[in-house]
């Protein structure tokens, strides 16, 4: 089962819904359409060959994890110097029963060093097996990083372009489709994070000194996601009333301001494939799905920062 299906998984989608759905511009007969021709589309992503179309073949292939699992694994072996495919291949490795994903987070942490988010598998296998040495280990090595990244800006963009090659659908459909695909397979489930800093846990020996680090390395990540996950573990490690605590619910407000923003902003900005390119660029120009949204809505001459009297939808 795709982990973001996950009780918490559901709760992490909740927070792209209006991001996702703002770019599915395409109407539902288009995406009726382009559904029809997945088949075809796997086929001819794999029948090309490379990184970028053996990754989004494994993407949107119905069959199991192994078999997914085996594409990704091909489209890294092609580019081994990118951390993305790295990244797919390991969360893949996750959901399949026999995979070890010691080695894969050992290569994605020797290509990208400062990613804490090679860890997080070996945090998920430690906690199943109730290994508290093991635990604490994958906790200490997150801690230590500078940032926790998923490369969905690169994912989306290399994979899209990728789609569009083979001719089986336009740039704007192929864009909607692949942040599902992402949506589904990219996000990590981050129960087992957010549970380890959180009560009775918290209580552990330096556990809480450990989460206050982990809070700010979330905060750092690439995804709106793993953002409000940091923000929600420092409203838990730093007392109300804080400096911490305070920046930490102001830094929600804007970033939720943000995406609620650029989510009504983005459904005028695919109607053409010119359009759609416009936003692949930023993808692809950009670290942080955070840095795409700035840059749509300055571009739109917004601000980007929420008025006084802004309240949260549903607050």
């Amino acid at each position: 089962m795709n982990r973001i299906h996950r009780p918490l998984g559901i709760v992490l989608a909740g927070l792209l819904a209006s991001h996702v759905a703002a770019c599915a511009s395409n109407d539902a007969q288009q995406q009726a359409t382009f559904e029809r021709r997945v088949p075809r589309t796997v086929a001819a992503l794999k029948a090309q060959g490379d990184a970028d179309s053996l990754a989004a073949a494994a993407e949107f292939t119905s069959k199991s994890d192994a078999q997914r699992l085996t594409l990704f694994t091909r489209a890294a072996a092609l580019a081994p110097d990118r951390s993305d495919l790295v990244w797919l291949q390991l969360q893949e490795c996750g959901r399949v029963e026999a995979c070890d994903p010691t080695a894969l987070a050992t290569t994605l942490h020797r290509l990208d060093p400062d990613n804490g988010a090679a860890w997080a598998p070996l945090l998920d296998r430690a906690i199943r097996s109730a290994d508290t040495d093991a635990t604490t280990k994958a906790l200490s090595a997150i801690a230590s990083s500078k940032r926790f990244d998923i490369y969905w800006n690169p994912s989306i963009a290399h994979l899209s372009r990728a789609v569009v090659n083979v001719h089986t659908t336009d740039l704007s459909t192929a864009l909607t489709a692949v942040i599902g695909t992402e949506a589904a397979l990219a996000i990590p489930a981050y129960q087992n994070l957010s549970k380890t800093c959180k009560a009775p846990a918290l209580e552990q020996s330096g556990r809480m000194d450990i989460c206050r680090k982990i809070a700010e390395v979330m905060r750092g990540g690439d995804t709106y996601i793993t953002e409000m996950i940091g923000l929600a573990i420092a409203k838990r490690v730093w007392p109300e009333g804080s400096s911490e605590y305070a920046d930490a619910v102001g830094a929600r407000r804007v970033g939720q301001y943000r995406m609620h923003t650029e989510g009504e902003i983005l459904p005028a900005s695919f109607r053409t494939d010119a359009e759609a390119q416009t936003y692949v660029t930023l993808l692809a120009t950009h670290r942080a799905e955070q840095e795409v949204a700035l840059a749509v809505i300055t571009a739109a001459g917004k601000s980007p920062e929420p008025p006084a009297d802004w309240k949260e939808p549903g607050s």
